[in-house]
């Protein structure tokens, strides 16, 4: 699903990533873990199409990012890319029903199917009472959740996770992840996940250590 070969960037000539290599399976959830600042967040977005290396290869899907045109990237990410951040980024005028249904609009899913989708994973995540609520009279699992269901509900082959529970106390974090482990199994969901909760680690199959713009080890959980 994903093949990163090489891949270096700089940032006002400093090395951010340098000659970063891994590959991870279909379906598989890999931890990104290490320090602040050893360039796990550059790594996430290069691998989003938000940024570009400056050298390097990144395929996901078959599809090599640096290939693509600006245009075929932005489709390639409303199509195939789930992203998952921190704090939530909900928009703050739409209700739940409609935060989670965006994606779909973006994609030209018309009404009907949309409104399935969305019933259907507010469902799952236990949160179809709340659709009409805006994240301000929801709690910060209850927003997370929201984040989590918008994230997966076109249907994306990966999901990018920028500290998903970082956000949270123990008890929504490991609800969050429960969710998170269940659902991308359930749909055959490849996951990368930065984070530095211990507990985060433990629903991944691989966990990569990255330290100085480089993955130093990697260790198979499962």
């Amino acid at each position: 699903m994903v093949d990163v070969r090489q891949l270096s960037k700089n940032y006002r000539f400093q090395p951010v990533l340098r000659d970063v290599s891994f590959a991870i399976e279909t379906g598989k959830r890999v931890a990104l873990v290490g320090p602040s600042g050893c360039g796990k967040t550059t790594l996430l977005n290069c691998l989003g199409g938000i940024d570009r290396g400056d050298h390097g290869s990144i395929t996901i899907h078959g599809l090599k990012l640096e290939a693509l045109t600006l245009e075929e990237l932005t489709l390639m990410r409303r199509k195939s890319i789930g992203t998952i951040f921190q704090f939530f980024h909900l928009l703050p005028t739409l209700s739940v029903f409609e935060n989670v249904e965006f994606p779909l609009q973006l994609l030209g899913i018309q009404p009907a199917e949309r409104k399935a989708r969305v019933s259907e994973l507010l469902d799952r995540v236990g949160l179809f009472a709340k659709q009409a609520s805006l994240p301000t009279e929801l709690s910060g699992g209850e927003m997370q959740r929201t984040a989590i269901a918008r994230a997966l509900v076109h249907r994306p082959s990966l999901v990018l996770a920028d500290e998903p529970t970082g956000n949270l106390d123990s008890i929504n974090g490991a609800k969050a992840l429960d969710l998170l482990a269940e659902l991308s199994d359930e749909y055959k969901i490849t996951m990368l996940m930065v984070t530095h909760s211990h507990e985060a680690t433990h629903i991944c199959d691989h966990v990569f250590e990255m330290n100085d713009g480089m993955i130093t080890s990697s260790i198979k959980n499962k």
